[in-house]
């Protein structure tokens, strides 16, 4: 009786060190390849990969998924997600998403840091926002 109860107990410590580490490899695959693949990019598709993860981290956190960089929408959630982003910030993202999107001339490299950075601290501050359950999703989904 002692044995039948514990067989089910070791079959979900198995599942469950199992499912942590495939989570775990899919994490480090995804950043390995995210990394290359920022790395390769110049900077219009740069900033554009950076723009996509910025939605898929704000997604994650619950946002709403239709809303463009320009809608004020989104901007009163970039400011909630983002504390101290300031509006002459915002606009010029929008700025630089508009010429990477839509220019004929090629963003400078100065823009793709400053893309950079403000994701960065958008997907920090999104993470630390997160309920603990979704925590282990946003660190597969988003790089």
């Amino acid at each position: 009786e002692t044995a039948a109860r514990t067989a089910p107990l070791w079959i979900a410590a198995i599942l469950s060190v199992s499912a942590c580490l495939l989570a775990r490899f899919l994490y480090g695959r995804g950043k390995r390849r995210w990394h290359i693949l920022l790395e390769n990019a110049k900077e219009r598709k740069r900033i554009l990969l950076l723009y996509r993860n910025m939605r898929r981290a704000l997604r994650v956190a619950g946002c709403c998924n239709g809303l463009d960089a320009e809608d004020e929408d989104f901007w009163q959630i970039l400011r909630k997600s983002l504390p101290g982003m300031e509006r002459e910030e915002y606009d010029s993202l929008c700025a630089i998403l508009e010429k990477a999107g839509f220019g004929n001339a090629e963003p400078s490299e100065e823009e793709a840091r400053r893309v950079s950075g403000i994701h960065d601290r958008l997907v920090k501050e999104v993470y630390k926002g997160l309920p603990a359950y979704k925590k282990p999703l946003f660190a597969v989904l988003v790089r």
